[in-house]
């Protein structure tokens, strides 16, 4: 009797234990199914990048050295004609008239002697006449006449005036005017008369373009 109820027990308890493995067996299938579920309905998350605009700092540029408009080289008294073309250029682009004309007025009067000076007071490379210019002179700022900058200037500038006056469109009358004076150079011109100075100067003119 003892031993059946011994048996009966062994076999209940085995049936326990396969029941327990079993139950255990079926809620891992069951969870790994639902996370598998579970995976599949998770929806894919987007990434979303933002394009950032860095800015981009420009290295400061260095000044660039501004170059003189225009340079006085002296030697023996004589401005050199690259030095004095340098100012020609530089004045003449401010009151257009061409270069040539007014470095052909300083060889024409002085040869390029800075320090000239002639009998009625002429000064400078252009020979001016302060006591007919004062006023053009003071208006200018200009201090010194014999300074090569200066005297270029002044001859531009009266110039400039002659060239608004009845005969102004032509060269030569201006030259003439510039010369001898205008009330002088006008009869001289109507009459058909064109000075040597005028002369002079546009043959050097033409001789200083030929060889540049």
């Amino acid at each position: 009797m003892i031993k059946k109820i011994t048996q009966s027990l062994v076999v209940l308890s085995l049936a326990i234990s396969c029941l327990y493995f079993a139950d255990d067996s079926d809620i891992e299938k069951s969870e790994k199914k639902e996370k598998q579920i579970a995976v599949k309905e998770q929806k894919p998350v987007k990434l979303e990048v933002k394009k950032v605009d860095i800015p981009v700092v420009a290295k400061p540029n260095k000044p660039k050295k501004k170059e003189p408009a225009y340079f006085v080289d002296i030697v023996d008294g004589y401005i050199t004609e690259e030095s004095i073309f340098s100012i020609c250029k530089d004045v003449g682009n401010k009151y257009g008239i061409d270069p040539y004309i007014l470095q052909s007025i300083a060889y024409t009067e002085s040869r390029y002697y800075v320090r000239a000076a002639g009998s009625s007071n002429d000064t400078g490379l252009c020979q001016i006449v302060p006591k007919w210019n004062q006023v053009r002179i003071e208006r200018l700022g200009i201090t010194d006449l014999y300074d090569p900058y200066s005297s270029i200037l002044l001859c531009a500038d009266i110039l400039d005036e002659l060239k608004g006056y009845e005969h102004g469109n032509d060269i030569s009358y201006v030259l003439m005017a510039y010369n001898m004076g205008a009330t002088g150079a006008k009869k001289k011109y109507e009459s058909g008369y064109i000075s040597d100075y005028a002369k002079k100067v546009l043959a050097k003119k033409k001789e200083l373009e030929s060889r540049n």
